[in-house]
């Protein structure tokens, strides 16, 4: 392999652990790519991602599914509750949350998945914390199984890892919230809006 070629490799890995270490992309919940590649949005699936995390937290992925479906459903009863999502709507998001694993876990808090599974916060984010990880790990080792990068590149992806500050469970989007405001995504708006267009769906807490 070249230099050139080399470059451009090692830089197509380090995007690819920059779009994880930020947070799921848009893959969704239906496994992204094959043998654990990314999807069509690229970074690893949400799907693969909870199945890692449900591991180290000593879970089924069963049982942690369905803390994130059920916290996604309280988050969009309470903004009904609270005005800020017309009962119409709420039924389509929760429609919406049973088919798509990561916008169930955009809308839910973390708190309540965690207690949803009888675990704290702090070891929710912890175990979503290492399963990103593990899975960057797996892409670096792959990409020099396949020899798109060589063993001292990828040893050095691994050293940045590990100095790495990894988002826990809510990948740094800080959870959705209901209202007027900005859209739904890091910075200013990829929002989308229900009923009259008068009330967003933005992040909150």
């Amino acid at each position: 392999m070249t230099r050139s070629i080399r470059k451009l490799t090692l830089g197509a890995v380090l995007a690819a652990v920059a779009l994880l270490a930020v947070g799921i992309a848009a893959a969704g919940a239906h496994g992204g790519g094959g043998k654990g590649r990314p999807g069509p949005g690229g970074g690893e699936s949400a799907s693969k991602l909870v199945t890692e995390a449900a591991t180290r937290l000593g879970v089924t992925r069963a049982a942690l599914v369905d803390a994130i479906k059920k916290a996604a459903a309280t988050r969009i009863d309470e903004a009904v509750e609270d005005g800020d999502l017309d009962a119409d709507d709420a039924a389509d998001l929760k429609d919406e949350t049973a088919d798509d694993l990561r916008l169930a876990m955009s809308i839910s808090r973390t708190r309540v998945v965690a207690a949803n599974v009888s675990k704290t916060t702090t070891q929710l984010n912890t175990a979503f914390r290492e399963a990103r990880t593990a899975l960057l790990v797996a892409r670096i080792d792959e990409a020099v199984a396949d020899g798109d990068l060589e063993a001292d590149e990828a040893a050095k992806l691994k050293d940045d890892l590990d100095e790495a500050d990894l988002p826990g469970y809510k990948a740094g989007l800080h959870g959705l919230g209901f209202g007027p405001g900005p859209g739904f995504g890091p910075g200013p708006a990829l929002g989308f809006a229900f009923g009259d267009g008068r009330r967003g769906f933005r992040h909150g807490g």
